[in-house]
């Protein structure tokens, strides 16, 4: 499966410097909350990295993908929001550190997720693209409905 490269998804994205990397992390969790993972997919460089400092979690671009059509499946409803505490481009590299709060709801299930995250993200020179995501915390609730 291919993964989605519209310059209309990604309208922004190609603004170097801080206004376009939030612009690309903007549209990417717009994709996640309307379900869409090949546009999601496609914020993130093939060589994506994900793991939590606690040591708990590590994922790669395929992990990603089975966990959003996991996701997906079981919940019916996909809430997700995040605040910039921090956000620097030096170059071709931009660090941003989020403040998520996202909640999945299905099959009578509620999981509320709170975390801090700590992107990192690469210009191109044509477009900026995800590389990593480093969990720095995170605290996960769930409730039976």
């Amino acid at each position: 499966m291919s993964v989605k490269e519209s310059t209309d998804v990604y309208a922004g994205a190609a603004e170097a410097g801080a206004q376009g990397f939030e612009a690309l992390m903007r549209r990417a969790q717009r994709a996640y909350v309307e379900r869409d993972i090949e546009t999601y997919m496609g914020a993130w460089l093939p060589e994506y990295k994900s793991f939590s400092l606690s040591g708990d979690f590590s994922e790669d671009l395929a992990d990603l993908r089975v966990k959003l059509e996991r996701e997906f499946e079981k919940y019916s409803e996909v809430k997700m929001d995040f605040s910039i505490k921090k956000l620097e481009v030096a170059g071709d590299t931009g660090i941003a550190v989020l403040n998520y709060e996202s909640e999945l709801a299905g099959k009578g299930l509620r999981v509320k997720d709170r975390r801090e995250n700590m992107i990192i993200g690469r210009f191109d020179g044509e477009k900026w693209r995800l590389l990593s995501k480093i969990i720095i915390w995170h605290e996960t609730k769930s409730e039976k409905y």
